[in-house]
């Protein structure tokens, strides 16, 4: 079933404010990936932020912690890259 670009951010406005709700302020990588049900590991989030593609975060004893409006922007443009690569291209 195809969807219009409409329906896709609608649908996208309404995951990220339901995490927006369930996130904590500060959170960690464990914590992030329990939160998005197994979309990303807490290895995959490194391994993000380790090539400088991740949401970033601050070391925090020996856990990065993230902040969720930071996170959450991240994310957003996470996924607007993939919809782009899936897509074929950079347009819009």
């Amino acid at each position: 079933m195809i969807r219009n670009q409409d329906e896709k951010m609608e649908e996208t406005t309404a995951f990220l404010g339901v995490l927006a709700e369930t996130l904590p302020p500060v959170f960690t990588r464990k914590e992030a990936a329990k939160h998005l049900g197994g979309l990303f590991t807490p290895a995959g989030l490194a391994n993000l932020d380790s090539e400088g593609q991740g949401p970033g975060g601050l070391l925090v004893g020996k856990a990065i912690a993230y902040r969720r409006d930071r996170f959450l922007n991240w994310l957003e443009d996470y996924m607007r890259t993939c919809r782009k690569t899936a897509r074929g291209g950079n347009h819009d």
